[in-house]
């Protein structure tokens, strides 16, 4: 078995490499992703908004790693699920949880031990997200407005969280 390269397993380690720790940990991330996730902007021409839950995948899987960053967004996703059903959104949601379990991969095998290669693990994650939740999408909406409905209002606000989560997993990783 590989040691995880990512900042919170490797911190668990440190502080004795307990349950309770993993536990505590998972947790946290998933508060924090539901913390981020109050941040949504609606948009008058499609039924999906910007919201906060992206970046907090990304920070949490490029930080938490695999094992605890797919966790705290099964978890995460569990809470959010009891107040939704299947709808226009889910695919973005099922993308999260794909590409939090990639991005965790990636910072367990030493992706964020650079900024590119952060920034690439991040970006693959948001492809990802963004791939699955147009095909969902597409059950709702009609083909020709897949692009701008589904995938050309978030890529601006994609590339500013992406690199805001970057810079935060470096940040914390010196």
């Amino acid at each position: 078995m590989t040691a995880e390269k990512s900042f919170i397993p490797s911190l668990i380690l440190r502080f004795g490499n307990k349950i309770s720790h993993h536990i505590a940990a998972t947790l946290m991330g998933a508060v924090i992703i539901t913390a981020v996730a109050q941040i949504k902007i609606s948009l008058p021409f499609t039924p999906v908004p910007i919201t906060g839950q992206t970046f907090g995948v990304a920070l949490i899987s490029l930080l938490w790693g695999k094992t605890r960053g797919f966790a705290a967004v099964v978890i995460y996703l569990l809470f959010a699920v009891t107040s939704m059903s299947f709808g226009p959104t889910s695919g973005y949601l099922i993308g999260m949880l794909v590409a939090s379990y990639l991005m965790g991969y990636l910072a367990d095998r030493g992706w964020t031990e650079k900024y590119w290669s952060t920034w690439l693990a991040a970006f693959l994650g948001s492809c990802i997200i963004l791939s699955c939740g147009v095909l969902i999408l597409s059950l709702y909406m009609p083909h020709d407005t897949l692009l701008l409905t589904g995938v050309l209002p978030f890529l601006p606000g994609d590339f500013l969280k992406t690199l805001l989560a970057c810079f935060i997993v470096r940040q914390v990783k010196r």
